[in-house]
């Protein structure tokens, strides 16, 4: 079993390809909805939901938790959780930290809030954090950088394996591309590609963080 996983949005224009792919194929994958977005695009969070996704917290304005107050971080949390279940009818049981940046007291907190930490073991690289940028006279800004559909495909091939947990981000030309070959192939070598719900039940471990990023 292999779990695929989608960060940020829901953003109409990013979200709707990536689920049309998914019905395409009859596979089921688990999204991590930025609270704010998933409040202004609550038709997508529904129809994550009743297509048979799981619908999980990735915070509710997408800051690096460990440079806010512990106060703030349980609120960024519980906001999202309950604009999912507003949506849903259920709370989220899987927070996933934005840019996997996290420490002991975060982790606490998720506790309390009733979720499991899930990051990831394979990072497609479909959407890859470098570094601030500053330009002259102007406040930082952050760099990205985006694979091919041949390099997600090549890098997610490479890596997957039983009980993975695969990063992919919601939206992105590259992403859609990879996405329908990458499914093809993993189900010809025998991987089910489940939702994080069914890949962690029976498991004696929950999907807990690790400090690789890789």
């Amino acid at each position: 079993m292999i779990a695929l996983t989608f960060d940020d949005g829901p953003k109409p224009e990013r979200i709707l390809p990536i689920l049309e792919i998914l019905d395409r194929y009859q596979v089921k994958a688990s999204f991590f909805v930025v609270g704010k977005m998933a409040n202004q695009n609550r038709d997508l969070v529904l129809r994550m939901a009743a297509s048979g996704h799981d619908v999980c917290n990735h915070s509710f304005s997408h800051p690096n938790l460990t440079t806010i107050s512990p106060e703030q971080v349980r609120m960024e949390l519980r906001q999202t959780s309950d604009v999912v279940e507003s949506i849903t009818g259920k709370r989220p049981i899987y927070f996933r930290p934005p840019g996997g940046n996290y420490n002991d007291s975060i982790l606490s907190i998720v506790a309390e809030e009733g979720m499991s930490t899930a990051l990831w073991n394979i990072n497609a690289e479909d959407f890859t954090y470098i570094r601030p940028l500053r330009d002259s006279g102007s406040p930082p800004r952050e760099s990205f950088f985006r694979h091919s559909d041949g390099e997600i495909h090549e890098l997610v091939m490479r890596k997957a394996r039983n009980g993975a947990i695969v990063l992919f981000h919601a939206g992105g030309r590259e992403t859609e591309t990879a996405l329908p070959k990458l499914i093809i192939e993993l189900k010809s070598r025998g991987f089910r590609l489940v939702t994080l719900t069914e890949l962690m039940t029976g498991s004696s471990q929950l999907a807990l963080p690790s400090r690789s990023r890789s």
